[in-house]
């Protein structure tokens, strides 16, 4: 049974079920991972949009921060967001599942996209749980510092609390808010599968 700590419910009441459901958050709350299995537990596909990236620029995140800075990044995710939305029909946008990536919301551009489209998740961590998750990633330009050396946990955890800071404002804007620091994968998806579906009631 989902706990009342689980998730927390903003304003919905408009809510269609043939949306699509974003899922955003911090580096580190699981969003690739959790995307997977919610698709898989509501019967939709799921869009990476680092991964549509990363197969767009034939190239990784890491390469892209590296060569081109990150305000070119955040360009290249401004325009996978808006081509998944567009190529969305109403038919067949209950199809998918959509993990943003963590900084995409930052972006008002993003947010009024994203909010258009669908019903977007904000799946919660404590910086500190999401700093284990990320330590010792080499593939994570967050984990590392200036000259490409793995961050120590605790430093690493300030870094994420200096982003959460950040994008505060862009994360604020999500229609729920769901625990995913210390349920399961599977409890999770659960708790958004129940939550979507009780909104179509």
């Amino acid at each position: 049974m989902m706990k009342q700590s689980d998730i927390q419910v903003g304003d919905s009441s408009d809510y269609d079920r043939t949306r699509i459901v974003f899922l955003t958050g911090l580096s580190g709350c699981g969003k690739s991972t959790i995307s997977v299995e919610l698709a898989h537990v509501m019967k939709r596909e799921c869009i990476d949009t680092d991964e549509r990236i990363t197969e767009r620029e034939n190239r990784s995140i890491r390469e892209i921060f590296e060569t081109q800075g990150e305000r070119r990044f955040r360009e290249i995710e401004t325009q996978v967001i808006q081509e998944i939305v567009e190529n969305c029909t109403a038919e067949d946008a209950n199809k998918y599942v959509v993990a943003l990536g963590g900084g995409a919301l930052m972006s008002q551009e993003n947010v009024a996209c994203v909010k258009k489209a669908g019903l977007l998740a904000l799946l919660e961590v404590s910086c500190s749980v999401a700093a284990e998750r990320l330590q010792g990633l080499y593939d994570r330009p967050l984990a590392l510092d200036d000259k490409g050396k793995l961050l120590s946990v605790e430093k690493l955890s300030d870094r994420l609390a200096r982003l959460l800071e950040d994008r505060s404002e862009g994360f604020s804007q999500a229609d729920f808010v769901v625990n995913s620091g210390t349920n399961s994968i599977v409890t999770t998806c659960e708790n958004i599968r129940s939550y979507v579906e009780s909104l179509a009631l």
